[in-house]
């Protein structure tokens, strides 16, 4: 039989004065996260992230789930074809997969009574309990982990409640790194980016 053993800890600067806690490493990833929130402030109201001459009018989404698939499909070998990298085209495959992945869930008794948005009912973890998702990401088949896909939907649900991200640059690195940050800070200067 083997046995295991569960150890609890956490990493700390080892480097402090005598009279100085130890600080937690997590106080550098805010410090971070401040400055890259900086940055991203400063460039508000600066160039968008995409040129306005590559943005191509999209459609609206179709409600018929086989259509929209193939429509997602499309949207995902736009972005890699064309290697746009900018809000505008993340946004609208976000939307799409989002709106693709609502069609595989079922709301929970607490959503229906809320009348929430598709955003809202994919990060519900009552509604993603009773849904069957796995099926969505066998069926979407598209270059993207399941992970990455999930990170596109949280993108797409982040500018659809702050639009004027779409005015800052686009970068997926930063955006994965503080992503946990970003969302509670908007909310805190929700009046700055609506």
């Amino acid at each position: 039989m083997i046995k295991f053993l569960i150890i609890n800890f956490q990493f700390v600067e080892w480097q402090c004065d005598d009279d100085e806690p130890a600080a937690k490493v997590s106080h550098k990833s805010e410090d971070d996260f401040k400055r890259y929130y900086d940055k991203l402030k400063a460039s508000l109201g600066g160039s968008k992230s995409t040129p306005d001459e590559a943005v191509q009018t999209v459609q609206p989404l179709s409600d018929d789930k086989g259509q929209l698939l193939k429509e997602v499909r499309i949207l995902a070998k736009n972005v890699e074809d064309y290697k746009r990298r900018g809000w505008d085209y993340y946004f609208h495959l976000g939307c799409g997969l989002a709106k693709l992945k609502r069609m595989y869930f079922k709301m929970c008794s607490v959503c229906e009574s809320q009348k929430p948005d598709m955003f809202q009912i994919l990060s519900c973890k009552r509604c993603a309990k009773v849904s069957n998702g796995n099926t969505f990401f066998k069926d979407v088949q598209i270059d993207y982990d399941n992970g990455h896909i999930n990170f596109l939907i949280s993108v797409a649900g982040l500018v659809s409640r702050f639009r004027k991200l779409m005015e800052t640059p686009y970068n997926s690195g930063d955006l994965k790194k503080y992503m946990p940050y970003l969302a509670s800070q908007l909310e805190k200067d929700k009046m700055m980016w609506i």
